[in-house]
């Protein structure tokens, strides 16, 4: 009696684990899917993508180099995949100047209200 117990719990936990297993590798497969469009360096791995790489460039101190690389053959927009996500990394100045500038006044105008309502 009590082992048939043990064999349903035992059955119903490896088929909990399973879906779990079978729900993350859809989720990672919804999020290739969704950013696969960018260009970026080929993934190592379906479910860990470029931490294989990251690993490698850390041991041997030349993860500057790497991402230069990187940006150099993948254009200024690529991206890299994390486990649960997809980094999209943007390395071009002028692009990115008029978004900071923007940001910068934007702040500066929040500071002034701010400081209008706490005197």
């Amino acid at each position: 009696m009590i082992l048939e117990w043990v064999s349903y719990i035992v059955f119903y936990l490896l088929a909990a684990v399973f879906s779990a297993f079978l729900a993350y590798c859809l989720y990672v497969h919804h999020v290739h899917q969704k950013y696969d469009h960018i260009p970026g360096p080929p993934r190592d791995s379906f479910l860990l993508g470029h931490v294989p790489t990251f690993a490698r460039a850390m041991k041997s101190d030349n993860m500057g180099l790497k991402s230069l690389i990187v940006t150099n053959t993948h254009t200024h927009t690529h991206s890299l995949f994390d486990p649960l996500k997809c980094v999209i990394c943007h390395s071009d100045a002028f692009t990115l100047d008029p978004v900071f500038i923007s940001f910068k006044k934007q702040t500066a105008r929040h500071k002034d209200i701010y400081s209008q309502i706490n005197n």
